[in-house]
């Protein structure tokens, strides 16, 4: 793991209990998303990851769009999050590195 992208991760961790990460083996692959659809209620957000296939559907058809992971944050949670993000992508800005919207 990247180094700034684990310290990130450390902000987010609850500093009082220090936790054993467990992780099933297809989970720790990772998946690649390449859409994410966020929806909220007043005290949580739901994270969905989606890959949309690249390929043209067949003509009549709606290109498909497979669910790949969906997250449940509550409202703290995001904001903590929110702010680790933000704080990667200054980084990433005072690096010079250019970021594709």
């Amino acid at each position: 793991m990247d180094e700034g992208v684990g310290s990130a991760m450390a902000a987010v961790e609850d500093e009082a209990q220090e936790l054993l990460l467990v992780q099933e083996p297809n989970v720790a692959a990772g998946r690649f998303a390449s859409n994410v659809q966020v929806s909220r209620s007043d005290d949580h957000f739901v994270l969905s990851f989606m890959a949309i296939d690249p390929l043209d559907p067949p003509a009549g058809q709606k290109r498909p769009a497979y669910l790949v992971a969906r997250v449940f944050l509550t409202a703290g949670h995001m904001r903590r999050l929110y702010n680790v993000l933000g704080k990667q992508v200054k980084t990433l800005d005072d690096d010079g590195v250019e970021l594709a919207d």
